[in-house]
C-alpha cells in the first residue's frame, strides 16, 4: 500500500497482479479506465479479488473471475451483470492452470 501526496490516490496491488487506483476523495470509484478490457482476477469469488474485481467492473471493463469455489464463483460473477466469467481453477494445479488459461484465452480472444 503506498500513498502518493499530489495526487491524493491509494495503490493496492494484489497477488493477481492488477493495480487497482482508488482516488482518496472517491472512495470506491476506480479512476482508471478499463473500457474494452478484459481482466482475469485471481480469488475474485469473495475478498480483495471481489472487490478488485467490482472496481474493474465500474472502470468500463470486463473480469475473468478465476476460482476454486464454484458456487461462490457463480454466483460473484452473477453480480456483475454480464461484465464478468468465471472459470474454476486450481492454482495448484499447473496442468489445470493450463487448460483454464488456454479456454479463457481462446473464449475471450477480442
Amino acid at each position: 500500500l503506498s500513498f502518493a501526496c499530489e495526487q491524493i490516490v491509494y495503490f493496492l496491488t494484489i497477488p493477481a497482479g492488477v493495480l487497482v487506483c482508488f482516488d482518496y476523495k472517491r472512495v470506491g470509484k476506480t479512476i482508471f479506465d478499463f473500457t474494452g478490457k478484459t481482466i482475469i482476477v485471481t480469488g475474485a469469488a469473495q475478498g480483495i479479488g471481489k472487490e478488485t474485481a467490482k472496481g474493474i467492473v465500474k472502470g468500463g471493463g470486463d473480469v475473468v473471475i478465476l476460482d476454486l469455489n464454484a458456487e461462490k464463483g457463480e454466483a460473484a460473477a452473477k453480480e456483475f451483470n454480464g461484465h464478468a466469467d468465471f472459470y474454476k481453477i486450481d492454482l495448484g494445479d499447473s496442468k489445470n492452470c493450463r487448460e483454464v488459461i488456454k479456454t479463457v484465452c481462446a473464449e475471450h480472444d477480442k
